[in-house]
């Protein structure tokens, strides 16, 4: 298993423990070391170990060593290497007096030394505090939405750092353990800086050179992994082999002070100041400028310490706290990048600190607000057994008091330090407030869409829900087509299809770029609709549709994608409801009335022309070929056609005409207040409309044209021969469909 794949606490604990026992072995060793040195410096001089330098009030000082003097014993062993006198220290312990024997002037002397010095708590404190700084960044980081690509190269770049910063040091070790540590420092240095390369390149967006050429990623990885191990070969090859190749014991550190820090300095400001300069929107200006102002103090170490050493400079001890202490302002940048101009978009995971932290802060004030007060009273009313009664009841009071308390709070948070987010729930509250008020799916499906769009600045929503007859999902409503001139097969998918499957058992809002890979037909709906963001709409019991989200300018932020689930249950049962009540009267496949709502009606519509003696017309309309249509395509193709044809006849009609649909491919039209001759009018009016805008286009591009033929009959009660009844009337219709079809189809009879 994938450790990106464990929980994010699980990462975090095993990241944190790493960097505990690295610490806590640092300090040991840093102690220990404390307790064996003598305060003075040594060098290899001509094959003799000689006393370079003497630290005044030094327990070397005191014992008389000074600078020249050359150690040839040590508790009477001979000692001609720094190996030779580290064996020897290792042995050493506070307090306990050691014995050398040094050659000053030609003379030998014998001096007796008591080891220990004080541990150097400032280089320990800035180490503590670099290693905890890193170490925060990547636990917030770690927190950050998963789909941001830069988390995970600032996670394992902060924790690079963070151990090295906790890597122990062994003065005194075996060679091989001081090798190991060096080893790893090299590498550690050479992956940082392959990750910040990488990192920078994505501040605030992947750069345009990176896009046009995917390759330099890998390539930015390969030079920075690649310097580590040239690094750390430099340092193996001389100590393995001393001489091979006359190669320097210093090569490594030459290297690394000379050619590698200076160019990843250089290439880390040119790519942040690149990346800045480029920048489209000046929040995201604000952040590539932010990070280079966190790294430019170590860039200018880099570069000044390293000029100064080529000049012959020697730097100073104090060097080393400055270089801490400028390493230290990458994470405070990165820490206001988070928390000022939206980096890694942080505002979620800042009010959920917030919140929790005024909420367990108010909690604990009452806690002890009421054991205070109150048990000087309970003491008084009931003797010593008071506590128990006023903790059971302090505690009982928190747990009533919690979720009021948190909402008041989050409504506070809200209102003071996020008033766009405050201003977005509230109208996602209207929202759900109005839905139920529009009653039939097709407003509601509109309303939905539009307001979606406008709440989170997403110019592409488009909702589709299952049509329960036939488990397809269909298109209502979307801002991001014309459903009017796009309207093709692409606008059905089933319900079983994998992309569904895995969105509908998440749950949650799913990015599309994890859908498209899990099935074409949705791949091909994502791109026609122009989706990043795929939302389940799901109820009590199963998948009612889903919302499609696209165009928005800045990713989506964890508090969005919070709200969007919200939103999204509490539409799916107004819309759950919506559709239990229109199942009863509407055709779930092309909204138009079902066959029995239909007629009944026309038998409403009978009656009133009977009674006051007006005129009364109905049509039979049917789709010509649509059998050949459906056997050819399948039936996901005939299901768009009716679709596609209900849709043209109900938006051609007057408000007050009734558009059904009959059975099949037939669909029954009643025109109140119209006679014949004006039924047929309109007739031939909606054939003409059908035949030019009644077209569906498949995914392979061929185009199905759709047409239709009609039958019109009329009652007026000044003709001769009237129908004697609402079901006369449309056997008549049906009659002359028949006509017309004989004669051609594609026509209107009489």
């Amino acid at each position: 298993m994938s450790f990106w794949r464990w929980p994010r606490g699980l990462q975090a604990a095993a990241f944190g423990l790493a960097v505990f026992l690295l610490f806590g072995w640092q300090l040991r060793e840093h102690l220990a070391a404390a307790d064996r040195r003598l305060g003075f410096v040594a060098d290899l001089k001509d094959g003799h170990l000689l006393v370079a330098d003497v630290s005044p009030e030094a327990p070397a000082a005191r014992a008389g060593l000074q600078p020249g003097d050359v150690i040839l014993r040590v508790n009477n062993t001979p000692i001609a290497s720094v190996q030779d006198y580290d064996r020897q220290a290792r042995r050493f312990r506070r307090g306990q007096e050691a014995a050398f024997l040094v050659l000053r002037e030609g003379k030998e002397l014998s001096l007796s030394v008591k080891p220990g010095v004080s541990p150097d708590w400032v280089s320990l404190g800035l180490n503590a505090l670099s290693t905890l700084a890193y170490f925060l960044v990547a636990l917030v980081v770690l927190f950050a939405p998963a789909e941001d690509p830069r988390r995970r190269l600032l996670v394992l770049f902060a924790v690079a750092v963070a151990w090295e910063f906790s890597l122990p040091v062994f003065p005194f070790g075996p060679s091989w353990l001081d090798r190991c540590r060096n080893v790893a420092f090299f590498l550690l240095t050479g992956w940082q800086m392959a990750l910040e390369l990488r990192l920078v390149s994505l501040i605030p967006q992947r750069a345009r050179w990176l896009v046009e050429r995917p390759w330099l990623e890998r390539g930015l990885t390969a030079l920075g992994l690649g310097a580590g191990m040239v690094l750390a070969a430099a340092y193996l090859v001389p100590e393995l082999a001393p001489g091979f190749l006359g190669l320097p014991p210093s090569l490594a550190n030459v290297l690394l002070n000379f050619v590698v820090l200076p160019g990843w300095a250089l290439l880390v400001v040119v790519l942040l100041w690149k990346q800045a300069h480029r920048a489209v929107s000046p929040l995201g200006r604000q952040q590539a400028l932010l990070v280079l102002v966190g790294t430019a103090p170590w860039a200018l170490y880099v570069l000044i310490s390293s000029t100064y050493q080529l000049f012959g400079g020697s730097l100073p001890t104090w060097s080393d706290y400055l270089q801490s202490l400028c390493l230290l302002a990458f994470p405070v940048a990165v820490f206001v990048a988070i928390y000022r101009y939206q980096f890694l978009n942080f505002e979620f995971l800042v009010r959920r600190f917030l919140l929790y932290t005024a909420v367990t802060g108010s909690l604990v004030l009452v806690f002890y607000a009421l054991v205070g007060a109150g048990s000087a009273l309970l003491a008084e009313w009931i003797g010593g057994g008071a506590s128990v009664f006023l903790v059971s009841g302090a505690t009982l009071l928190l747990g009533l008091l919690f979720s009021p308390l948190r909402n008041y709070l989050q409504e506070v948070i809200d209102q003071r330090f996020f008033p766009e987010r405050y201003a977005q729930r509230q109208q996602l509250v209207q929202l759900a407030a109005e839905l139920s008020s529009y009653g039939k799916i097709q407003p509601m499906s509109a309303y939905l869409v539009e307001q979606v769009r406008d709440v989170f600045a997403c110019p592409r929503v488009t909702l589709l829900l299952v049509d329960s007859a036939n488990q397809l999902l269909v298109t209502t409503a979307s801002t991001a087509v014309n459903l009017a001139a796009d309207f093709d097969s692409a606008f059905l998918l089933s319900r079983e299809d994998p992309a569904v499957q895995a969105v509908a058992q998440a749950g949650t809002p799913t990015a599309a770029a994890e859908l498209k890979p899990v099935s074409a037909a949705m791949a091909q709906r994502l791109a026609l609709f122009g989706a990043d963001m795929v939302v389940p709409i799901t109820g009590p019991r199963q998948l009612v549709g889903l919302l499609l989200l696209g165009g928005k300018g800045d990713s989506w932020v964890a508090e969005e994608l919070e709200l969007l689930t919200l939103l999204a249950h509490h539409v799916a049962v107004v819309l759950e409801n919506a559709r239990l009540f229109e199942a009863a009267t509407v055709d779930s496949l092309t909204g138009l009335l079902r066959r029995e709502a239909v007629l009944e009606q026309l038998d409403r519509e009978w009656q009133r022309a009977v009674r006051y003696g007006r005129p009364l017309a109905v049509a039979m309309a049917d789709v010509d070929f649509f059998k050949p249509v459906n056997d050819r395509y399948g039936h996901l193709v005939g299901d768009a056609v009716l679709k596609r044809t209900a849709w043209v006849l109900s938006r051609e009609v007057r408000s007050s005409d009734i558009v059904g649909r009959y059975g099949g491919e037939e669909f029954l039209l009643v025109f109140p207040e119209t006679d014949e001759a004006g039924a047929r009018v309109v007739a031939e009016k909606l054939r003409q409309r059908v035949e030019e805008a009644g077209s569906v286009r498949l995914e392979t591009g061929e185009v199905v044209r759709i047409t239709i033929s009609l039958g019109v009959a009329g009652y007026d009660p000044g003709n001769a021969n009237p129908p004697a009844s609402p079901w006369e009337l449309v056997m008549r219709a049906d009659s002359r469909l028949l006509e017309a079809k004989a004669a051609g189809r594609n026509c209107v009879k009489p």
